[in-house]
């Protein structure tokens, strides 16, 4: 019974901090409704008039209307009806049986109900409505000192009302103060369930994106397959996330050697699922076509993100692609043909550093005339190379690094970088881009995919 009064207005709907201010506000009018009750039986057992006790009944009756408005939901509407009666009570009752019963004592609860009903809701009013007990008090001391000598309207033991008023005002406080301990309690230990669902969740997410990771890894050329084609070659690769948009490829058919840096649309799990595809797509690629050039490799991997990815259709949001440049270079390391895609080739030449600009159309999605087209063409170049030549593809995640005063790293200080490290006084130059761009963000958050591979030629 107690238990179902002190629940009333909550249900499965209801909020955790709103069903603590209903349960507060029930709580503190059942323990009300209680002292009235033994108000009565302690008047019945003195022998007062009946018609006192039925002016408490009525309010009993009055007191008890936050328990109905809570039935109702009105929950906002009970607590400060509940506050509204409380201040009127609290004022009545010391003006009608006078300083010694005790009854003012009862305004020690009135400062904590507004802070307690509304702590989690409301900002300053409920400042503003806990402040207005100290004028009702203010107006009790001031009637106690007008009338110190003023009669009881009822023929009680004064001394036994004061204890009773008393022993109420420590078990009201005692009430306020434990319900509030229990709900923190309560409160504490939903968190507490709710982060362990969260760390639970967290850890097979996290688990679920390092079997993706190492998925991932596994279509990239192996270390020992890189040394063999490329001796000698840099890579420094570093995802934003554990998994990456970002991605190399390498082959090798025919005396002709395949090189490329990819960085598909997005990073982490999306840019991840599309560069699954745009691996296994290029490697088809090679198996359909005997010796392509690098411009024959994109036109055909544009048609085949076209087709497999539906952009014909304008109702699919599907115009994901990749921005990827591509090399091939003969064993010797005497000539390097070139196609890109919204990608540069830097070739760094007695520390002169020139740059051979790729198409400005990315590979899929849309193209310059704003809507996909099914064929794109992209230029070819190709560059004779001598001893001591360094020539690096990179995708974008390094040039636009920011700094903490929010400057991008650029293409000056990328191709400084490139300049110094094709010194051979640097021996691990991926090492050396990685310092270069650790102490350009130093606090910042990488905010890209970082991927770039250099090979350079025998002195």
């Amino acid at each position: 019974m107690l238990k179902s009064l002190i629940n009333l207005g909550v249900n499965e709907n209801t909020g955790f901090d709103s069903r603590k201010r209903v349960r507060f506000t029930n709580i503190i009018t059942c323990l009300s409704l209680l002292m009235i009750l033994s108000l009565l039986l302690l008047f019945s057992s003195w022998g007062v008039n009946p018609s006192i006790s039925l002016g408490l009944l009525g309010l009993f009756v009055l007191v008890s209307i936050p328990l109905v408005l809570n039935f109702f939901e009105y929950t906002i509407l009970s607590r400060l009806w509940f506050l509204f009666q409380a201040y009127i009570i609290l004022v009545i009752l010391p003006f009608t049986f006078g300083e010694e019963s005790g009854f003012h004592l009862y305004m020690i609860s009135g400062f904590g109900m507004p802070l307690l009903f509304f702590r989690d809701e409301i900002k300053w009013q409920k400042w503003l409505l806990a402040c207005l007990i100290f004028p009702c008090y203010g107006l009790v001391v001031w009637h106690f000192k007008m009338f110190p000598d003023k009669e009881l309207i009822l023929d009680i033991p004064i001394e036994n009302l004061r204890i009773f008023n008393e022993i109420m005002v420590l078990l009201t406080v005692a009430t306020m103060f434990g319900a509030f301990i229990r709900e923190n309690e309560i409160h504490f230990k939903m968190l507490s369930e709710q982060r362990n669902q969260l760390l639970a969740f967290e850890y097979a997410r996290s688990a679920s994106i390092r079997y993706a990771e190492s998925i991932q890894k596994s279509i990239l050329p192996p270390t020992q397959l890189m040394n063999n084609m490329l001796p000698g070659h840099i890579l420094f690769n570093q995802p934003k996330d554990i998994v990456s948009g970002d991605f190399y490829w390498a082959k090798e058919r025919q005396e002709k050697r395949y090189v490329a840096v990819v960085d598909c649309t997005g990073h982490g799990v999306p840019g991840s699922l599309l560069s699954m595809m745009v691996n296994s797509l290029l490697d088809s690629i090679l198996v359909e076509v005997e010796k392509p050039s690098p411009a024959t490799v994109l036109r055909l991997l544009h048609k085949k993100i076209y087709n497999t990815l539906h952009q014909d259709s304008v109702t699919e949001n599907t115009m994901d692609g990749c921005d990827i440049g591509l090399i091939t270079v003969d064993p010797l390391y005497e000539t390097v043909s070139f196609a890109g895609a919204n990608t540069d080739l830097y070739l760094v030449r007695n520390n002169k550093l020139t740059t051979f600009k790729g198409g400005r159309e990315s590979v899929g999605g849309y193209g310059n005339g704003g809507r996909p087209t099914e064929t794109r063409e992209f230029k070819e170049q190709n560059i004779e190379l001598k001893a001591g030549d360094l020539v690096v593809l990179s995708t974008d995640g390094l040039i636009d690094q920011l700094n903490p005063q929010m400057q991008t790293f650029g293409d000056h200080e990328f191709e400084e970088v490139l300049i110094r490290m094709s010194s051979s006084e640097i021996q691990s130059k991926s090492s050396y881009v990685n310092e270069a761009i650790r102490k350009w963000k130093q606090t910042n958050d990488q905010i890209d995919d970082y991927l770039l591979i250099g090979i350079q030629t025998p002195d």
